[in-house]
């Protein structure tokens, strides 16, 4: 799979943890924005885009969760070794830095896993996510219904007044392809849940209550 790391440094503000911007484009087909580069207390490091679960921890803070990450430690390692590359490379405020790369198999790939959605009163048909290449995973893909059939939306983020993407593909056979799978894979949830009723009966294990035998007494 090839893939395409774009990385902008931010100006240099006094006490600023932020650093970069970044994003990644699959194969010329699939784009991920809203990557960040933060500087640490032991150097830079690569943040996935994400969003606030409104939940908080332990310590009363508020929980961030990943809108897409890598799945595996070795695309991991390769994907956020490849944006802080292009990250030291550039040196230039408000620039533009690239870098081509590749991972494992040739040509991108997509699975689907989505969960039908059954509260009334929206029109959320059903959500989940989708892999690419076994090795990316993309949340919060939400499947909804209209007068003209269902259609598939990806994960946003709310940017001043309107709401953006974060990932989403980029050409228009892949998003066929990509939402193929999706709505392929929520029939194959909802024949699944239609079907567990009658699974269930056929596994219940019946009773056996053999009529008993009544002995006449001789007399």
């Amino acid at each position: 799979m090839d893939y395409k790391v774009s990385v902008q440094r931010v100006a240099e503000s006094e006490g600023a943890n932020l650093k970069a911007f970044a994003s990644v484009i699959f194969e010329g087909s699939f784009k991920v924005t809203g990557i960040k580069v933060y500087q640490g207390k032991n150097g830079p490091f690569v943040a996935m885009p994400n969003y606030n679960t409104h939940e908080v921890d332990r310590d009363n803070r508020p929980v961030y969760e990943d809108l897409c990450h890598p799945v595996t430690r070795g695309f991991r390692e390769d994907l956020n070794g490849n944006i802080l590359q292009c990250y030291q490379d550039n040196q230039e405020d408000h620039q533009v830095y690239e870098r081509t790369c590749s991972y494992g198999e040739e040509g991108l790939s997509v699975t689907a896993n989505i969960t039908p959605y059954t509260k009334e009163g929206r029109d959320i048909q059903g959500r989940g996510r989708i892999v690419l290449n076994n090795c990316f995973a993309v949340k919060n893909v939400v499947v909804h219904g209209s007068e003209k059939g269902n259609w598939v939306s990806m994960p946003s983020v709310r940017n001043r007044s309107d709401f953006q993407d974060v990932c989403y593909p980029i050409t228009k056979d892949f998003r066929m392809e990509m939402n193929s799978k999706v709505l392929g894979a929520l029939e194959d949830a909802i024949g699944k849940d239609m079907d567990a009723p009658a699974r269930a009966a056929e596994e219940r294990p019946v009773a056996h209550n053999p009529k008993r035998q009544e002995h006449k007494r001789g007399r």
